[in-house]
């Protein structure tokens, strides 16, 4: 690339871009409805494949072999609810209050606010850099309540059942939510794409970047902060 190239590019960086491109490429006219299946075919594979993973860990040692040996003998579905993750009340409170406080340091951490690209439809977004304050807060909330005594240092490995379940729970909940949100009353509904069936839209996404009140961005928050706190938490 040229020097004038270059400049040119990063010049255009700040115009807004007129035409869709992003997701699909448009109304769905020449899609099939396997394609469409195949596409969709994460919703199903991810539970299952970490419900398959916390069995065999669990149960069977971690040998896959066995797990296999054991679902022909008894049949997968007797497995998964023989052995699976239990969704329990505390695993459902621990991870509601966890996310509800992620959710309260990302919309009201103080941080540097900067602007995004241009949205296809031409929006420009701002974003509140507080993640790094975040992560810092809550490992330092953390270790505060369990020195205390308040929460058992081995609170997240002793009920890993019941927080895999409700963490899987709380994924479904919240693009259900969104879901919902593209139809009734989305963000922008010029950056909206449909596919024309309902189970691609749901796993892909409608709106490039859903907000709750202007400002809250659920896809920066659901990528950004609950999972990936949670790792070095864990």
């Amino acid at each position: 690339m040229s020097a004038a190239n270059f400049c040119a590019s990063i010049h255009n960086m700040d115009k807004p871009v007129n035409f869709i491109a992003w997701g699909r490429t448009g109304a769905d006219s020449g899609r099939s409805w396997l394609r469409h299946l195949v596409a969709t075919s994460p919703l199903i594979l991810a539970p299952l494949a970490i419900i398959i993973n916390f069995i065999t860990l669990s149960s069977f040692e971690g040998s896959y072999a066995s797990f296999a040996a054991a679902a022909v003998r008894e049949g997968f579905w007797t497995l998964c609810v023989k052995y699976g993750p239990e969704l329990t009340f505390k695993g459902v409170f621990a991870v509601t209050a966890f996310i509800a406080w992620q959710a309260w340091l990302f919309a009201y951490l103080p941080g540097e606010i900067r602007t995004g690209q241009f949205t296809p439809a031409g929006h420009r977004l701002q974003y509140c850099l507080n993640g790094l304050s975040a992560w810092a807060l809550t490992h330092v909330a953390y270790f505060t309540l369990c020195l205390t005594g308040v929460l058992d240092p081995a609170f997240i490995p002793r009920n890993w059942s019941s927080l895999i379940a409700a963490l899987n729970l709380a994924g479904l909940v919240i693009s259900v939510v969104v879901f919902i949100k593209a139809h009734v009353c989305p963000t922008h509904a010029d950056d909206r794409k449909f596919s024309g069936f309902a189970f691609y839209d749901f796993y892909m996404g409608i709106e490039l970047n859903p907000r709750l009140g202007g400002n809250f961005d659920l896809k920066l928050f659901s990528n950004g902060r609950p999972g990936m706190i949670l790792w070095t938490l864990m």
